[in-house]
């Protein structure tokens, strides 16, 4: 829009553009919606906190602590630290009749409890932490089994 026509529309009436001597005003779906600069640096305010949070959210340490072997299962403990240097302790139990049922070894169990954590822990979020003991059923050791070892060709 050129500054004289604006400056020509400055004086005019609602009734100037109904009876056709401008053309008719544009509507927010011709231009779109109408925003402001401070709802812009909200905008990119609110981006900002949000992959600062999640970067946060990701980088977390994990540490093996060692297990200790129950009556009727394996519980492996892990250490978590996050970004903000706090820990937090996390046991995974595996019920030891799955190491007998299925084909899972014994020296499989730090690693399907190091994954099923990390799992945990991705899914996370600042409303919903994840549990401090969780178990392990048949349904992930098969899916671990099926990432892990090769079937055999017949």
């Amino acid at each position: 829009m050129a500054a004289t026509d604006h400056a020509d529309r400055a004086g005019s009436k609602e009734s100037d553009f109904l009876w056709g001597r401008f053309p008719s005003p544009p509507t927010p779906s011709q231009e779109g919606p109408i925003v402001t600069r401070a709802q812009i640096t909200f905008q990119k305010r609110q981006k900002e906190l949000a992959r600062k949070e999640k970067r946060q959210w990701m980088s977390v340490q994990m540490q093996y602590e060692g297990l200790v072997v129950a009556q009727t299962s394996r519980d492996y403990n892990f250490l978590v630290i996050d970004a903000l240097q706090e820990s937090r302790q996390f046991t995974v139990k595996v019920p030891l009749g799955l190491f007998r049922s299925t084909s899972l070894q014994y020296q499989d169990g730090p690693s399907i409890c190091f994954e099923i954590l990390q799992k945990e822990l991705g899914s996370e979020t600042q409303e919903s932490l994840a549990k401090s003991r969780l178990n392990i059923g048949e349904q992930d050791i098969r899916e671990y089994i099926e990432r892990h070892y090769q079937r055999k060709r017949s």
